[in-house]
């Protein structure tokens, strides 16, 4: 068996491709084996082409595809006949068998620029109509509908915009259903262990993983199956990205010129860039930056032509290059054209009609120009207005949050927002920014904290909470905030579920369980395995209280009054 490059993991990590995943470790042990996988990405064929924006999912797989793994290319035939609601306002556009079977087709030729299906190690397109159309309705719902529980479906956030403006259908509630079961399929079939998409697709992904997981309990199997996401390609204004003003960026070459795909590329919001690089091109992640912070313009020439000569060849990147270039050195010989009729301009034309007329301009409007200027919105990589976590805002008021809950706040930002945060944030120079990031992401996160908790709230807060942060660490916990609790309850028992949701630490006792069973949670430094677990005065330590930890980085202290 031809071994893998090990090294795929920390190109990931190092990219910026890897976002959430259901188990990272057990992806960092797969990956760094040595040994192929099979892994997968699903998309809905509800148009006849790609935009670049649709193309990232494709992009990881293709660095998956060169270090040696087997990669498959879901078709949602069937999903598509239902259509994702996830992030939607309203009911998508149910399309026919006929156009959805077409788009498939189209698409087919489309995913050749990224992948390989030829070779030693082709890549593979599936159809999820081949499986779901053979499907008996009622045999599904016993079988997989019932590991569904609706009331947690519905608190997803993939559903909020549909059950925010008019309501959900329970037809779009069966997507989640089919998708999860394409994984499981795909396991059987193929040996799939790891689903990758967007960031907007984790709910969906990980009830794949999940739906595994409970299928274990009743067939005694040991099968995990793997999901993970890349951040989605979003502007500073959290709008997917893919199209410009003049419209969509094709992939394909008969929709749009080689021309306007570069200057449609070179459109890319200068905070995008970097992410554009990593995505896109094989260029150093070290020279990305060399080349982003010594000149932006150049840097998106750079950009557009490694793009371009990617998905459209050498040549087209070469001629759509010169045009661009020329237009500027040579008087615009190579401009685009556009036609009007001789006898419009024999009677005379105003340059307000043909500006407008030409796209050059919007409006006639006025002549007077008012300079506006916006900053990016602080968004996490799926798209959402920062400045809350899970245990709630991050408020600027100290009476409305201790320092410790402050500094963890800030220490919750996702690591490719780290740098904005420190750019908004503080005034530590860019270039050092750039250094600490890219020498340990940890410590630059932990010099954030302490940078932003001295910028708000003083010195004094600062150095206690870093102080607290590492004491959780290296003295079990000395520093946790604390949680009161009557004496009575303790005597008589509580049940572990219900401390863990009294203190915060889950937001439920579903979440709770699910921390339990993937060894989330410890008590007194171990790791609790039952979730029946009853804690009682004989469990506390000689303060009367026990010490509970969630993850690697939350502590309460629940401290008997």
């Amino acid at each position: 068996m031809k071994k893998t490059n090990t090294n795929l993991y920390n190109e990931l990590k190092e990219r910026g491709l890897l976002y959430q995943c259901t188990n990272e470790e057990k992806l960092k042990e797969m990956l760094e084996s040595g040994t192929p996988i099979t892994l997968y990405e699903g998309s809905d064929p509800t148009a006849d082409s790609l935009h670049i924006g649709h193309c990232v999912p494709y992009c990881i797989l293709r660095r998956f595809q060169k270090a040696g793994h087997k990669v498959l290319v879901l078709m949602g035939g069937a999903t598509a006949c239902v259509g994702d609601p996830s992030g939607k306002t309203e009911l998508r556009k149910m399309l026919s068998k006929e156009e959805i079977n077409y788009n498939i087709e189209k698409i087919k030729n489309t995913l050749k620029v990224f992948l390989d299906f030829e070779g030693e190690n082709p890549a593979i397109i599936v159809n999820n109509a081949d499986w779901f159309s053979g499907l008996n309705y009622i045999d599904f719902m016993r079988d997989i509908g019932v590991h569904f529980n609706v009331n947690k479906m519905l608190s997803a956030e993939i559903y909020k915009n549909r059950i925010d403006n008019g309501g959900l259908t329970f037809f779009e509630m069966g997507y989640q259903l089919m998708q999860a079961y394409d994984f499981v399929h795909l396991n059987r079939e193929y040996g799939c262990t790891l689903q990758y998409g967007g960031a907007d697709q984790w709910g969906n992904i990980a009830a794949g993983s999940e739906l595994q997981r409970k299928l274990n309990f009743v067939n005694g199997t040991n099968i995990e199956l793997v999901g993970a996401t890349n951040p989605l390609l979003l502007t500073p204004e959290g709008k997917k990205m893919g199209k410009t003003e003049k419209g969509a960026i094709w992939i394909d070459k008969d929709k749009i010129s080689a021309y306007d795909f570069y200057q449609g590329i070179y459109q890319t919001p200068d905070a995008c860039v970097k992410m554009m690089f990593a995505l896109f091109t094989d260029v150093p992640m070290d020279e990305i930056d060399k080349i982003i912070n010594e000149n932006i313009v150049l840097a998106k020439k750079r950009l557009c032509y490694e793009i371009t000569k990617f998905v459209r060849g050498e040549e087209d990147a070469i001629l759509a290059q010169n045009m661009s270039e020329n237009l500027f050195t040579d008087g615009g010989n190579d401009a685009p054209e556009f036609e009007i009729e001789s006898s419009a301009i024999e009677s005379g034309i105003s340059i307000l009609d043909i500006l407008v007329q030409t796209n050059l301009c919007s409006s006639k409007g006025t002549n007077i120009e008012l300079v506006g200027a916006t900053n990016p919105l602080l968004l996490t990589p799926e798209g959402k207005k920062m400045g809350k976590t899970e245990k709630g805002a991050i408020w600027i008021d100290k009476d409305k949050i201790s320092a410790y809950d402050f500094y963890q706040g800030i220490y919750q930002t996702p690591d490719a927002c780290v740098k904005m945060m420190f750019a908004l944030f503080t005034d530590v120079p860019m270039d050092e920014i750039d250094k600490i990031i890219n020498e340990n992401i940890v410590l630059a996160k932990k010099r954030l904290c302490y940078e932003i908790t001295k910028f708000v709230r003083g010195e004094e807060d600062a150095i206690l909470a870093q102080n607290m942060s590492e004491n959780l660490f290296t003295d079990g916990g000395n520093d946790a905030p604390e949680f009161e609790i009557e004496s009575s309850a303790i005597e008589s028992g509580i049940s572990i579920l219900d401390i863990l949701v009294q203190t915060n630490l889950c937001s439920s006792k579903g979440e709770a369980r699910k921390m339990i069973a993937n060894g989330g949670i410890t008590a007194k430094g171990e790791k609790v395995t039952d979730p029946n677990l009853v804690i009682t005065s004989a469990d506390l330590d000689e303060e009367k209280s026990i010490l509970l930890k969630k993850g690697k980085k939350t502590f309460i202290k629940v401290v008997v009054k």
